[in-house]
């Protein structure tokens, strides 16, 4: 009986959920393997966020000079009687505003941010200021101000997909993940076909626990993009969460063929062959992870696969391996602590060493994260709780 607890352990799900998120124009795959929660950056930005609504621009107010009476005296007729339409004098809110786009243009950004203030102040209902105060916000990182700029533009204009999508966007990076699916869902009531506003709606969705939910937008991004690895990716990532391999597996490939192999495709790739049985095509891949980036994760996934098909030397050596680079890994810590204990058994109980090497690494893990109820059952099971 208490081999079969050791096997159950090791069957026990290590990958919770893989999960692109966007941060900073990174995307990011979240994981859980076994008690491990590990982010992986995946350099691949995304495509540019919705275009901007194209602000036209506009004389700057210099260029409006009033002519000086010496001047006026000098009008001929026929120029008063020219039928060119006069220039329509630009209010004042509207002169900040093309003030703020010069500085844009120029790269001045903080002079550009006070200008779209002081156009917010002259009008508080003019959407362009909020969304060009709003941009600037997002990328000096500062998401909070970012949001209630977006918030507020959503009020003065609620068909603006715009105002909506960035709304969305500042609240899934400041992980106010339902509160960023509603201003998504608003933002593709307006605009269904948008891409960003589908892929980041699906990793939201993702980022609570609702893969079901996440699954048809992360598909539609990759109808509407099908050259973007990180929809690819993502739709991989949601497939593996709903337990469909066979379709985890197909759009991890697919994903691996637009661009160079990353870190957290292969290691997803990985798990849906595991997942699957297909322990020898999951090494393949995991030799690829551990040649091109090796990690705790990557040695501990091929301890997995090794163990699976009873080769627990082996298997021993690359937990050790990824204890190397993160002497806290649990699961690696608990995959040691099997193998050794499945070898005590095997032997006949006879080696005492391996029986207690296998408990000090399960106390260790313990000490790291104490809620494990079934390396607590190991423990007590063999009379060492």
């Amino acid at each position: 009986m208490k081999c079969v607890h050791l096997v159950t352990l090791m069957d026990m799900k290590r990958m919770e959920a893989q999960i692109l998120i966007l941060d900073g124009g990174l995307i990011l795959l979240s994981l859980t393997a076994g008690c491990r929660t590990i982010s992986l950056n995946l350099k691949k930005t995304l495509p540019p966020p919705p275009k901007e609504t194209v602000v036209e621009p506009v004389q700057s107010a210099s260029t409006y000079q009033t002519p000086s009476a010496n001047q006026q005296t000098q009008t001929s007729p026929q120029q008063s009687q020219s039928t060119e339409p006069a220039q329509p004098q630009l209010t004042h809110d509207k002169v900040l505003l093309s003030q703020a786009n010069t500085y844009i243009i120029k790269g001045d950004l903080q002079s550009a941010l006070v200008k779209f203030e002081q156009a917010i102040v002259e009008n508080p209902k003019l959407l362009p200021a909020y969304i060009g105060a709003g941009r600037i916000y997002h990328g000096q990182g500062d998401y909070a101000l970012a949001e209630a700029k977006f918030e507020e533009a959503t009020r003065i204009a609620p068909t603006s997909f715009q105002a909506h999508y960035y709304l969305g966007l500042m609240r899934q990076l400041l992980k106010k993940y339902p509160l960023a699916i509603k201003a998504f869902l608003y933002a593709l009531a307006i605009n269904p076909e948008d891409f960003a506003a589908n892929h980041n709606l699906s990793i939201c969705y993702l980022q609570i626990g609702r893969a079901a939910e996440a699954a048809p937008y992360a598909l539609k991004a990759t109808r509407l993009n099908k050259n973007s690895q990180a929809a690819w990716a993502n739709l991989g990532s949601s497939y593996n969460v709903m337990s469909l391999y066979e379709k985890a597996i197909r759009a991890y490939r697919q994903a691996n063929e637009l661009g160079e192999p990353t870190e957290p495709i292969l290691l997803g790739l990985a798990e849906a062959h595991m997942r699957l049985e297909n322990f020898d095509r999951a090494k393949i891949v995991l030799k690829q992870v551990i040649a091109d980036f090796p990690s705790a994760v990557a040695h501990e996934r091929m301890g997995y696969a090794l163990f699976k098909q009873r080769k627990y030397d082996d298997a021993m050596q690359q937990f050790r391996a990824a204890l190397l680079f993160d002497p806290d890994d649990t699961a690696s810590l608990n995959g040691l602590g099997v193998c050794m204990m499945t070898k005590y058994i095997a032997n006949g109980r006879t080696v005492q060493l391996q029986c207690e090497q296998a408990l000090s690494a399960w106390r260790r893990s313990l000490e790291i994260t104490p809620n494990q109820p079934q390396i607590t059952n190991l423990l007590q099971s063999f009379g060492q709780g």
